[in-house]
């Protein structure tokens, strides 16, 4: 053998050798990035069922974990994964749970249609029993039960319950109509406010509105903290012996705060809501409040806000009276008309002010009053969950707004023309008796002298928590200035 041939040998065992390496480093990296993507797809997914679970969406949560435990992803390291085996089995009994809380509902009304049906109420018995044994609160000092059944959430409700027939004699259709129910869950899954015009009878909205415009329960809320003051009067339904001065107002509160109106308020916002706060508002010339969100933890009742809502009764108001309700995200006006009411979720991106109510208004002639206050749930994971979400990039949609009469889609406040605007203000009683002369020397004693308390009539001054999410103007700036979650 040659010399050549010898290295011609030792050349091509080389290269053989160099090519077999080569080869195992490549499959074996392959074996790694395949295990990497599996192991990445399992994770979002488990995050993704987690994340449904957390809202409520417990069939949708159900079959994603099926989807992980599917033969085309099954493996080892999922058959021993004792955390995931149990967290597919906690959504899949919560939804079993889900599901015989929705069958007891239709038990009980079909008993109310006819007591006398045996088969439904011996149904009903069984499932109360099963719901009641198997149901798991939370144990003490822990966040509420995400998972909680109907029925488990109504026995916490605060407040009394109407029929429909009732509610129907003082609510206008929106409330009972599934058109507009679904455009309203449009509007609350977008993260918009949506504006109902014509929501409550009219005699009963004229009730509320003397009871009101009379009131004398009203006392000053005011806060002067950096980036965030505010200035008007309210009475709270915790006021009791206040609240109770008004009859039609105390009916609302309790309509608002019934099984049905609970209810419908968490199948439009994904909210398992069950307390209401209801305040009645005056805004006096120059009172205002600055940007915020409405976040905030109640730690009395141990219950977050989840759904706003402003029920406007500013009577015969002028559009050059301000007042507005104003949006930021992206800056969006809401007139007060009246009789109209505007709900919106409350979430990182629901900032919004009161825009100051002009010097000139001829007070106590016209005045800014408003039924406002919070739709509220025990389930804080859902609710800090929720407060997260932003606007889906759906800023196109200012704001919703429809007519609680027929449910037609209603121009929102910044495309009317002046005619229009004027029209939908220009509602509601107005009491010519009372004389704004009798009263103006009176009012300008106190006019922009908030600090002296001269307006306050002796009444105490309500400072605000601290516990608000307030504006922030070094990091939020971008958003107030444009509406988006860009910082600047």
């Amino acid at each position: 053998m040659t010399i050549y041939d010898f290295k011609h040998k030792i050349f091509w065992l080389i290269f053989i050798i160099f090519s077999i390496t080569i080869n195992k480093c490549k499959s074996s990296s392959n074996l790694k990035d395949d295990k990497y993507r599996k192991e990445y797809t399992i994770e979002k997914l488990r995050k993704q069922a987690l994340q449904l679970g957390k809202i409520g969406q417990l069939k949708e949560a159900v079959e994603v974990f099926k989807s992980i435990l599917d033969k085309k992803l099954e493996n080892e390291e999922i058959k021993s994964d004792v955390k995931l085996l149990n967290n597919a089995g906690v959504a899949q009994m919560k939804y079993g749970l889900q599901l015989l809380a929705e069958s007891e509902k239709h038990f009980q009304k079909g008993l109310k249609v006819d007591p006398s049906y045996t088969k439904a109420a011996k149904n009903l018995k069984r499932v109360q029993q099963i719901l009641q044994s198997k149901i798991i609160e939370p144990k003490s000092g822990k966040k509420g039960n995400i998972y909680s059944s109907t029925s488990n959430m109504a026995s916490k409700r605060i407040g009394k319950d109407f029929s429909i027939k009732t509610l129907k004699k003082y609510f206008q259709n929106w409330l009972f109509e599934n058109d507009m129910k679904r455009k309203v869950t449009i509007a609350m899954g977008s993260r918009k406010p949506i504006q109902i015009q014509n929501a409550l009878k009219k005699d009963f909205a004229d009730k509320i509105h003397k009871e009101l415009f009379d009131s004398q329960s009203y006392y000053v809320r005011e806060g002067y903290r950096s980036l965030y003051q505010f200035h008007f009067s309210a009475f709270y339904n915790n006021d009791i012996d206040e609240f109770v001065k008004h009859p039609n107002l105390s009916l609302l509160h309790d309509m608002l705060a019934s099984d049905y109106v609970f209810d419908w308020i968490s199948d439009v916002s994904a909210s398992d809501v069950d307390h209401l706060v209801t305040s009645a508002s005056l805004y006096r010339p120059g009172d205002y409040v600055m940007p915020h969100t409405d976040i905030n933890y109640d730690a009395d009742t141990r219950t977050k806000r989840r759904v706003a809502y402003i029920l406007h009764m500013a009577s015969q108001w002028k559009s050059t009276f301000g007042g507005e309700l104003i949006m930021m995200n992206p800056i969006t006006p809401i007139a007060p008309m009246y009789n109209a009411i505007t709900l919106f979720p409350v979430s990182s991106s629901s900032y919004h002010f009161v825009a100051p109510v002009a010097q000139n208004v001829p007070y106590p002639k016209y005045k800014r009053l408003a039924v406002s206050g919070w739709f509220q749930t025990t389930n804080l994971e859902q609710a800090e969950y929720m407060e997260t979400l932003g606007d889906n990039d759906l800023t196109r949609y200012q704001q919703f707004s429809i007519d609680g009469k027929t449910g037609a889609n209603l121009l929102p406040t910044p495309e009317m023309n002046d005619k229009d605007l004027e029209t939908s203000l220009k509602q509601g009683p107005i009491y010519v008796d009372q004389e704004y002369e009798d009263d103006e020397d009176e009012w300008n004693k106190c006019v922009g002298d908030n600090v002296n308390n001269n307006c306050h009539n002796g009444k105490v001054i309500d400072q605000a928590s601290d516990s608000f999410e307030i504006f922030d103007g070094q990091n939020d700036y971008g958003q107030f200035l444009n509406g988006k979650d860009e910082q600047i």
